[in-house]
């Protein structure tokens, strides 16, 4: 599989309507060519979506801080890490030090924040899968009947 990174902005312009009529999306995501930018936008805008459905307030996409999420993805790779904190770099060592490097005018940071890494594979990308509801759960399972862990309840 081949990363592909563009130059489009896939943010400004768009609302969580606009977006998904974008041609682009129209078509399945290519194994052998993911448009990481439209992926990562995708995920922004339907997190939005899913906002909205349940009354809570929407993001607002700040790349700088994107930037800084890719970065401390970078360094776990480069380094042969996995935490939510980088003794590589300091400057970068917390997720609080990660939002403070790119603190700006438009950007005076948050509330409260979070951070999310996985190091379980849910779905290989050539696994096909099944979702059944288990006593009220919906529940992920491999063709050959083999619980996906770790999944996502569905209420």
């Amino acid at each position: 599989m081949k990363l592909k990174i563009n130059k489009i902005d896939y943010y400004s312009g768009y609302d969580a309507n606009t977006f998904f009529a974008l041609a682009n999306l129209q078509h399945k995501i290519s194994k052998a060519l993911v448009d990481l930018n439209l992926l990562d936008a995708a995920v922004f805008w339907f997190t939005n979506v899913e906002r909205r459905k349940h009354n809570l307030k929407q993001f607002q996409f700040h790349n700088k801080l994107r930037m800084t999420a890719i970065l401390h993805s970078e360094q776990m790779k480069t380094h042969n890490f996995f935490s939510h904190e980088n003794v590589f770099d300091t400057r970068y060592n917390t997720l609080t030090d990660r939002i403070n490097s790119v603190k700006d005018d438009n950007f005076q940071g948050f509330m409260s924040c979070g951070e999310n890494i996985s190091d379980y594979p849910i779905i290989k990308a050539n696994e096909n899968f099944t979702v059944e509801n288990r006593n009220g759960e919906q529940r992920l399972f491999s063709t050959n009947g083999t619980e996906i862990l770790p999944y996502t309840k569905v209420k």
